[in-house]
């Protein structure tokens, strides 16, 4: 792979995908901080850090797929082979594998996130049917 560029070009896709995730992660976390003080939403609490490990796992995945590409753009300058595969292509395609990992975890995030938020919801609108 002669040109080193196209990893370095798909680095910053990854890390805009990485900061989103990290906003995600960061507003989540205050999120469960709050609900900890409700005693009435423990479940929702529960379901909330489940959503937590899906995004921390999301940017491992995506902090690992950047390094794959960095590295790729390195190796691609040193043509550095082994038999017909370099070893460029070999991790850019195995970063592009992990952040499409990564994409579908939050994929699952998202798709979580719509069920979770209705039943804390549906759970504010019960207690306030009893006051």
């Amino acid at each position: 792979m002669d040109q080193w560029y196209i990893p370095i070009t798909i680095l910053p896709g990854i890390c805009l995908l990485i900061l989103s995730t990290s906003s995600l992660l960061i507003a989540l976390n205050g999120e469960i901080f709050e609900l900890c003080r409700d005693q009435t939403q423990i479940e929702v609490v529960r379901k909330k850090i489940a959503q937590l490990e899906r995004l921390s796992k999301a940017m491992v995945l995506l902090y690992i797929s950047a390094a794959l590409m960095v590295l790729s753009g390195i190796l691609s300058a040193f043509e550095l082979k082994i038999s017909s595969l370099s070893l460029s292509f070999i991790s850019m395609i195995s970063g592009v594998a992990l952040t499409l990992g990564g994409l579908f975890l939050l994929i699952l995030y998202a798709t979580h996130a719509v069920t979770i938020r209705k039943d804390q919801y549906e759970l504010l609108l019960n207690e306030r049917r009893k006051d």
